[in-house]
């Protein structure tokens, strides 16, 4: 595509404006309607000039030809070489443009040389659209009869062509559409129908076309609007008078298909819509005349007259009360009219619903309504006194106004509400869902509550105004508390000249004085103070006025407290609970803190300074052992810590109960600035202090935190990244301990990260696969071998790394990802060349296997054995294989799953377990001798004489005879003993009686219900496959095992136990 400005070197320069805009003489020409120099410039580079576009609208020539109608410069550039299907900027071409023009001619010629109507614009919409919305009902008719243009094609919005043509109020166009079969009613995404969207426009002849031809008049759009209520919204009292007139449903309410739209909204009907909206009355009056019901309520009980008092709308309002609506209709809440006029400060409407009550019904009446409580009991004169300018808009003097007409029509001064028990000149309350967190109320509503107190004191009994000053909230709140809370000068010192008790606490045990000083009123605290208000009483956590003063950074307030009125300095918080005493603390932290805590924890260092000044005590310490400096650099207050330092630079080396000073405080949190400060005091205790926790340096705890910027710059300052805590971590274990990729990347700069930990003797990759950090283990494997192993290591009495593997070394990264059952890096390790998964450690001989199984990981189990299943024959050091391993801690999953795969696993009686192999199991396995497992034998016996299983002279109940799958083992005891089968190994099944343990025989052997035998555990041995199998202790009365190998046939194995050891049972098909 050709640039118009590149087709001319050198342009006159009376050309240079329109070179800048990108236009060329030939389109200057067409402009212009010229056809003969059009023709002329055509005549030179014609292919070219045809292509050139306009820069800013992209048009080309043709484009411009058809928006000035001139069908024979159309035909002049379409013969010159133009493309018809060039589209503009907006994405219309010259065939959207003839048709938004209404040039029929254009478009006949267009259909000539077989233009394609179907392109779309940016807005989705093709030619035969833009004809339907400018109604040009013939260039419709040659779009869809001769071009074949599509007549269902939809725009974005789901809109049919009826819809477009409705939308924009051409009832001929409409009934094109619809007799070339678009359907009458298909609904947008909205779910608006044709009907709909000319009831917006108040298209009353297009809504006539449309509900003669069969539309309903009350059908609803998704949101649940009709026509009617469309039309009312929308202000067209024409089209409500055409629907009204088609038999629309006055009473219908809005009920829509899904939640979209408002709740109450959805319920309204038209007449609540009138109300609502501005300008509304000449619909309502439409309605009213209709039949329309003036007290139909919605789902919430509202009226007509309530929305419109409450948005103001007069004119309704007055309509509605000349068709005798009732004022006195109450919502499902409580309120009425008045309530909602008063609550959005509408004067005009509450003198109309004055007058009109007055007129009607007499002063009583109206004293009645005035007087008349919500749910909660409050009435319109509560409304009036929570009036906020945030919440409505009205001119100054509008609440005062209403007040005065309230008071002088029998407003009621003493009703106090239900729901706290206040009268109307507590101003606040906390728990007002209108007024909560809305800041001070507006110079207006001062003004009324003043106006209101001063009448309340000027007609209210004197006996009663002692109790209304201190009547108090379900949260303790008084009207001198509101007063104060939002530093209400006038009202605070009036309540006071009436004997308002300062020494009324709230519910977290606030005074006044506490909540004027939270937000620092000096001038309520010394009204406050000269009444007497005890200015060092404390809430129920200890905050005293100074606190919550210093706190809030109120530098001339806390200055005041303390040299005017002997406010305590050191006064301590107490604990904060959850529960009364005895319940702990929740933080030991946040009791006994000064006001000089509270400031340098807030970063107040102006107030921090003055407390200075006045001798406040910087080595005052909290239960957790924490001074003022520390919730400083707590909270990287840098300046605060500044000034701790200049007063008492000792402060540097001072540390909490767990032995962290500012250093480790602040490493912790990542503050270079608080460090920087501390190290121009003792640049020694910073780098190399260790605390008592953990016995941790400043470069631990930054490294802990992934602070790489404050590791870095501890480090530049002579910190040593090889140093060991406690655990026998260094800076770059603790790393990769916690993922901190970006602090490794910092240590990596400084040193190697292959540093030997000399406590553990494990390397960082060892932690991060300890740990399963599989990004830090990808990391570290460009630096250290994937096979490097573990060094023993140096316990000096403590603890180990791996308590259940002692002082164990080599041990590899793969042998701490099995042990944790991290399956992620286990994977990672398998595709580092070398690792090998049959690595023994060096004491016990544990492979990677082993590990896995003690841990019960059955996931890393198979990930192993995919690996090698040479491993399942790997023994360690006591010649033990991997599934007894796993087995001797109580992991029976491991084994069946990992070392068999079965994939059936179940248990039936066969197996007779003698009493005395009891002692054998628990002096083998002394650590599973705690463990409850009950066994149900197939025989009695006298505890003193227990039978053993190979007695001849045993006989079976046949009501007790074993499973059809087994074969009388106590039949065939002696000959299985004489006569070992071909499978066993040679006295491997016998069954010894020799032992000193071993029960006698008994001669009258008979059964008895079952009994309870202690916990015992069977292991197989198969002679083809030489594996120690755990089937730990069998469940209840079950003794054989059934199990299948996958894709093999079913097999039963008998678990026998040999009393010389109870661990080994025969396998028998």
């Amino acid at each position: 595509m050709l640039d118009g400005s590149a087709l001319h070197d050198s342009p006159p320069a009376n050309c240079h404006a329109f070179r800048q805009r990108g236009d060329i003489p030939l389109f200057l020409a067409v402009d212009a309607g010229n056809q003969g120099l059009s023709k002329e410039l055509l005549f030179h580079h014609g292919p070219e000039q045809v292509k050139a576009i306009r820069a800013h609208t992209k048009d080309t020539a043709l484009h411009i030809a058809c928006r000035r109608r001139e069908t024979e410069l159309v035909r002049l550039l379409v013969e010159a070489g133009a493309n018809t299907d060039e589209k503009n900027s907006a994405g219309q071409t010259p065939l959207h443009i003839a048709a938004e023009e209404g040039d029929e001619a254009t478009v006949k010629y267009f259909y000539s040389v077989h233009v394609n109507p179907n392109h779309t614009d940016n807005d989705d919409k093709t030619p035969i659209h833009i004809a339907a919305e400018r109604g040009f009902t013939q260039i419709v008719d040659t779009l869809a009869e001769k071009f074949k243009a599509s007549v269902m094609d939809r725009t974005k919005d789901g809109s049919t062509l009826v819809h477009i043509a409705s939308l924009h109020g051409h009832p001929d166009t409409v009934m094109t559409f619809l007799r070339k079969g678009v359907p009458l009613h298909m609904p947008n995404k909205s779910g608006a129908r044709c009907i709909h969207t000319a009831a917006q426009r108040g298209h009353v002849g297009v809504v006539n076309a449309i509900l003669n031809k069969g539309e309903h008049v009350d059908v609803t759009t998704n949101d649940g609007f009709s026509a009617p209520r469309v039309a009312v919204q929308s202000g067209k009292p024409a089209m409500v008078e055409a629907l009204l007139g088609h038999g629309a449903n006055l009473t219908m309410q809005g009920q829509a298909r899904w939640e979209t739209a408002s709740a109450a909204r959805r319920r309204e009907s038209a007449l609540h819509l009138a109300a609502r909206v501005k300008d509304g009355e000449k619909c309502a009056e439409m309605l009213l005349k209709s039949g329309a019901d003036a007290n139909l309520p919605k789902d919430d009980g509202q009226t007509p007259l309530h929305l419109a008092a409450f948005h103001g709308n007069l004119l309704t309002l007055k309509l509605l009360l000349e068709d005798n609506a009732n004022p006195s209709l109450q919502s499902k809440t409580g309120e009425t009219a008045l309530h909602l006029a008063c609550s959005s400060c509408r004067v005009e409407v509450v003198k109309a619903i004055i007058e009109y009550v007055a007129k009607k019904s007499g002063k009583d009446a109206v004293a009645r309504l005035i007087n008349k409580k919500n749910n909660l009991g409050e009435t319109a004169l509560h409304y009036t006194a929570r009036i906020n300018k945030q919440n409505t808009t009205f001119k100054a003097g509008d609440d005062q106004e209403i007040a005065q007409i309230l008071l002088s029509n029998g407003a009621e001064m003493m009703v106090a509400t239900t729901k706290s028990k206040q009268q109307e000149i507590i101003l606040k309350d906390d728990n007002d869902d209108n007024d909560s967190n809305t800041g001070d109320s507006s110079p207006f509503c001062l003004a009324t509550i003043m106006l209101l107190l001063t009448e309340m004191l000027h007609f209210a009994p004197h006996d009663k105004i002692q109790q209304l000053m201190n009547a108090q909230t379900a949260t303790g709140r008084s009207p001198l508390l509101n007063a104060s809370d939002h530093g209400h000068e006038g009202i605070v010192t009036t309540l006071l000249d009436h004997q308002a008790r300062v020494d009324v606490f709230d519910h977290e045990g606030k005074a006044a004085l506490h909540l004027a000083a939270e937000h620092g009123y000096r001038l309520v605290c010394d009204a406050l103070l000269q009444h007497k208000a005890f200015v060092n009483a404390r809430s129920m956590t200890g905050l005293t006025a100074l606190h919550l003063a210093a706190m809030r950074g109120f530098k001339g307030l806390v200055q005041i407290l303390i040299t005017h009125h002997a406010a305590q300095k050191e006064a301590l918080t107490l604990p904060l609970r959850l529960h009364p005493p005895p319940s702990p603390p929740l933080s030991p932290f946040q009791s006994k803190q000064t006001p000089l805590h509270l400031a340098a924890e807030a970063g107040k260092l102006e107030v921090c300074d003055t407390l200075l000044q006045l001798g406040a005590d910087t080595n005052a310490t909290t239960d957790g052992g924490q001074k003022a400096i520390h919730l400083a650099a707590m909270n990287n207050y840098s300046e605060v810590v500044k000034l701790f330092l200049k007063t008492s630079p000792d402060l540097v080396t001072t540390a909490d109960k767990d032995g962290n000073t500012c250093a480790h405080i602040a490493a912790l949190k990542g503050s270079v600035d608080v460090l920087r400060e501390l190290m121009r005091h003792n640049r020694g205790v910073v780098i190399n202090g260790r605390n008592r926790v953990g016995d941790s340096t400043p470069l631990h705890l930054a490294a802990e935190g992934g602070h790489a910027k404050l590791v870095k710059f501890l480090i530049e300052n002579g910190a040593s990244p090889k140093a060991e805590n406690g655990a026998g971590f260094t800076a770059v274990h603790i790393a990769a301990r916690y993922g901190h990729i970006q602090v490794l990347d910092t240590l990596r700069e400084v040193t190697s990260l292959r540093i030997i930990s000399k406590k553990l003797g494990l390397y960082a990759l060892h932690i991060a696969a300890h740990y399963g950090q599989s990004e830090i283990v990808r990391e570290l494997l460009s630096h250290i071998p994937a096979t490097i192993k573990s060094e023993p290591p140096i316990l000096s009495g403590g603890r180990p790394f791996l308590p259940d593997l002692g002082a164990e070394a080599d041990l590899t990264p793969l042998h701490l990802a099995a042990h944790q059952g991290n399956e992620g890096v286990v994977r990672i390790l398998f595709n580092i060349p070398g690792v090998q998964p049959d690595v023994s450690s060096r004491l016990n001989g544990y492979i990677p296997l082993h590990l896995a199984c003690i841990g019960g990981h059955t996931s890393v189990v198979g990930l192993l054995l995919s690996k090698s299943t040479k491993q399942v024959a790997k023994t360690d050091k006591a010649r033990r294989r991997t599934g007894y391993t796993s087995g001797s801690h109580g992991h029976i999953t491991c084994s069946p799953i990992s070392l068999f795969n079965l994939d059936v696993f179940s248990i039936t009686p066969h197996l007779r377990l003698p009493h005395t192999t009891t002692t054998n199991l628990q002096q083998r396995h002394p650590h599973q001798a705690h463990k409850p497992i009950t066994t149900r034998p197939h025989y009695t016996h006298n505890p003193s004489t227990p039978r053993p299983i190979n007695n001849p002279q045993h006989t079976h109940n046949p009501h007790t005879s074993p499973t059809p799958h087994s074969q009388s083992p106590t039949t065939n005891t002696s000959s299985t003993t004489n006569s070992p089968t071909p499978h066993s190994q040679p006295n491997s099944h016998h069954v010894h009686t020799n032992k000193p343990n071993t029960p006698t025989s008994h001669p009258h052997h008979t059964h008895n219900p079952p009994t309870t035998h202690p916990p015992t555990n069977a292991f197989l041995r198969t002679a083809s496959r030489p594996l120690h199998y755990c089937a730990r202790a069998a469940p209840p009365g079950r003794s054989e095992v059934t199990w299948s190998r996958l894709g093999g046939a079913s097999r039963r194995i008998s678990l026998r136990a040999r009393p010389q050891n109870p661990d080994y049972v025969r396998r028998r098909q």
